[in-house]
């Protein structure tokens, strides 16, 4: 058998090791315990600091995007096959990275609150449904008896 030495992206790694496992072709090790010193060649490789700022971008984005996504309106998929919503072209600039992130944050900073204080009326009304829900099914087993609910309901407060 030859032996392989990979590098591969920490995002990559699972699949990598699971696809070279399934197909059977190789014996997999961990090289940092079994081999250590080969280790020593390589350099630890650093996040540049404007790539970690990038990711707390995509991250809040992504947050925000799932919200949305909650709400928004589902359409039925055979409507979305035969008449796919066409997305809409637009112009883009080359700009700095600091002008995208002054664009970013002051996009963020004015939706990113309503949409949170939103999601948060969302939750509490959905708690207040299933309440009340909860509530009309216990009312159900009451509607078969004959009863005055007036007199009930000056009994109960």
């Amino acid at each position: 058998m030859k032996k392989i030495s990979l590098v591969v992206h920490h995002n990559y790694v699972e699949n990598v090791i699971k696809n070279l496992h399934d197909t059977g072709l190789l014996e997999i090790i961990n090289i940092v315990k079994e081999e250590p010193d080969t280790l020593k060649d390589f350099e630890r490789a650093s996040i540049h600091p404007d790539a970690e700022l990038c990711a707390n971008y995509e991250l809040r984005l992504s947050r925000l995007i799932d919200i949305l996504k909650k709400i928004k309106p589902k359409s039925s998929v055979i409507k979305d096959m035969l008449h796919p919503q066409i997305p809409e072209l637009k112009n883009v600039e080359d700009c700095s990275l600091e002008e995208i992130c002054s664009y970013a944050e002051g996009l963020l900073g004015n939706i990113e609150k309503n949409i949170l204080i939103s999601d948060e009326k969302l939750k509490e009304l959905d708690e207040r449904k299933d309440e009340i829900k909860l509530h009309s099914e216990k009312l159900e087993y009451l509607k078969d008896f004959d009863l005055d609910f007036h007199i009930l309901v000056n009994l109960i407060t």
